[in-house]
């Protein structure tokens, strides 16, 4: 998949220290932990109520690895089957980070209006207990003048949307994303699958805050989607299922940061000289094996 049209952060790669004790291990700048319940992530008492109310004891495998990094405002790829708990990881950290004061603060970008819909619903699942948290669901197919009306007699604090539509209303004002916290992409591989949609999804992504989370999710992630999805993110918290065991993970603490959320300044003219080349440190943890959770979300 072309991805040229994709600019690079000009950063210099950032130190990261990371150390093992036990269970205990340090990355990004946080102190994460096995998780034997949704309680030992200290979440809301309204979210935690919310999670009793589905009967969801335990964490699953993608969940126990992504909400500590979520919850701590790193940047998150995570790639898990079908049926783990994805979008309760970033349901779960959105409803726990973002407040009722501060207006529109979350994006969910995904591929199909029935995806948007069923992510929706998750949400208001999880902020049953929370007040004065608004969910909408934005897609094609719909009245414009309607959905007009709702975002501007209902303001939401989350949108989850089809990026044709999300950026027809971005370019009609009609929705502001100067106070964004939260950039998630659902499904990326089919988000980015065509061009004009991964065309879309850029730019809105860079209509959106510099200081900001993004969180990647899909159940696949192919080598050519996957250089793609590195451009939106930085200090990013890489989870992939291990090659060698269903039941183990890798996570990768990386650094590099790649898309921006203005245009890059114009190129100047080659010269005769090789430009050089920038190469970015990474730092690699593997994480054992775990059992699989009786439950997840």
């Amino acid at each position: 998949m072309a991805d040229e049209d994709l600019p690079q952060y000009d950063s210099d790669s950032d130190k990261e220290e990371e150390a093992t004790t036990g269970k205990v291990q340090q990355t990004a700048g946080h102190i994460s932990t096995t998780a034997a319940s949704f309680r030992d992530f200290l979440l809301k008492p309204e979210i935690l109520r919310a999670i009793n109310d589905c009967a969801f004891e335990h964490p699953s495998k993608v969940q126990e690895e992504a909400i500590p990094d979520g919850l701590a405002g790193n940047d998150i790829v995570a790639q898990a089957k079908s049926g783990m708990g994805k979008t309760a990881v970033f349901v779960v950290v959105t409803l726990e980070r973002i407040t009722a004061e501060d207006g529109l603060q979350c994006v969910v970008i995904v591929h199909t209006r029935e995806l948007a819909y069923q992510v929706a619903k998750e949400f208001e699942r999880f902020k049953a207990y929370l007040e004065g948290i608004t969910v909408h669901s934005i897609y094609g197919g719909v009245a414009m003048p309607a959905q007009q009306k709702q975002l501007k007699d209902d303001p939401p604090h989350v949108i989850v949307a089809c990026p044709g539509r999300l950026k027809v209303l971005i370019n009609m004002k009609a929705v502001v994303l100067n106070n964004l916290k939260i950039f998630v992409i659902d499904e990326v591989d089919k988000v980015l699958e065509k061009a004009d949609m991964r065309q879309d999804v850029q730019e809105i992504f860079y209509k959106t805050p510099k200081a900001k989370q993004t969180m990647v999710f899909s159940a696949t992630l192919p080598p050519e989607i996957r250089g793609t999805v590195m451009k939106f993110v930085r200090n990013v918290s890489l989870l992939l299922p291990s090659s060698s065991s269903p039941k183990s993970s890798i996570r990768l603490a990386t650094t590099q940061s790649s898309l921006q959320s203005t245009p890059p300044p114009p190129q100047p003219p080659r010269t005769g000289r090789r430009p050089c080349v920038h190469s970015f440190l990474r730092s690699v943890a593997v994480c054992g094996t775990l059992r699989h959770p009786r439950r997840a979300v």
